[in-house]
């Protein structure tokens, strides 16, 4: 079972005439079954990468912590993380096509970006060893899907 959390969600809805392309920062995936009738289309770039490492004030960006948010326990994480505004995704991309399934989408395309630094970093990362090669290698994924 997945917890919904807040996550940034790039989508684009096109039910009938309209088109809308926002950032979510809410529960989701219900808004797609707020705004959708039954038969129309979202595409949605998702990011799965550990918002944390993004700042470049930190220094040069380490690509070994692109992840980083996977290396503790989902307790411990909730712990660390729960007075923080921004959310950071947890979910990988086996899990993101499980959800959609589970809501009564219809996935009819999807496109996996993989770091090339993870790849081959990941012998060394033993935290990413719990998931799937493709899993532990996806920074972001595209998703076409409909309504049924």
């Amino acid at each position: 079972m997945f917890d919904f959390h807040p996550s940034t969600v790039r989508t684009s809805w096109k039910s009938g005439r309209a088109t809308l392309l926002k950032c979510l920062n809410m529960p989701w995936p219900t808004e797609p079954d707020r705004v959708l009738r039954k038969g129309g289309l979202f595409v949605a770039q998702i990011d799965l990468g550990d918002h944390s490492s993004y700042h470049l004030s930190y220094g040069p960006r380490d690509p070994s912590k692109l992840f980083e948010c996977l290396k503790y326990p989902r307790w411990l994480w909730n712990i660390m993380r729960w007075n923080r505004s921004s959310y950071v995704n947890r979910l990988r991309k086996s899990e993101w096509l499980q959800l959609f399934q589970q809501k009564g989408f219809r996935v009819q395309h999807i496109e996996g970006r993989e770091s090339e630094e993870i790849s081959r970093l990941l012998p060394n990362l033993p935290y990413l060893h719990a998931y799937s090669r493709e899993d532990a290698v996806t920074y972001a994924i595209i998703v076409c899907a409909g309504k049924t």
